[in-house]
């Protein structure tokens, strides 16, 4: 048996490369094998979250989308074309809130708030998000004091409830508190 069988290793990932258009595009024509491209743009893409999260913590959301699809794929979960086509989804993602975040003239911290916003379907996002920048701004030490903490909640819950009704309301605002605390 050891005379006729061959182990077949792949080769290594390569390194990443900054992600835009221009990089998506030449991974869908490249000659790599789907698996290597797959490794490749989520590797590329974790990456480059990691490196802007202090930043840009709007992004920590797809970081975890992005680990979540990896960890399916490895564990046999999702087929390589699935995959791919996955973080080629979550690419876009990140070159639209790259765009969105350019064309917005947002502060980071809104821009953050927008951006959970406009994940979660809510129309006119962006005049959302400067209203509950606003409202944060008044209370700053909401991170450290539970009752500045409970009175936010509150106000965040007036803005949300007419716009996505009770059952997401909560879900909602958690999303925007922890994309401010990061």
């Amino acid at each position: 048996v050891r005379e006729r069988v061959t182990a077949y290793v792949p080769g290594e990932a390569s390194p990443g490369v900054k992600i835009d258009e221009a990089a998506l595009e030449t991974l869908k024509k490249g000659k790599t094998s789907v698996h290597s491209k797959v490794i490749n743009l989520g590797m590329s893409l974790l990456r480059d979250i990691e490196e802007r999260a202090d930043e840009e913590p709007y992004l920590i959301p797809l970081e975890e989308r992005v680990k979540a699809i990896l960890e399916k794929y490895e564990d046999r979960q999702l087929t390589t074309e699935a995959a791919l086509v996955e973080l080629e989804q979550q690419t876009r993602v990140r070159l639209e809130a790259r765009r969105e975040r350019e064309r917005s003239g947002l502060d980071v911290g809104d821009f953050a708030v927008y951006w959970a916003l406009k994940q979660a379907g809510i129309a006119d996002a962006e005049s959302v998000a400067r209203e509950m920048g606003a409202t944060m701004k008044r209370f700053p030490d909401h991170p450290h004091n539970p009752e500045e903490m409970r009175l936010l909640k509150s106000e965040i819950y007036k803005v949300l409830l007419p716009l996505v009704g009770q059952s997401r309301m909560v879900e909602i605002a958690d999303q925007i508190l922890d994309v401010r605390r990061a």
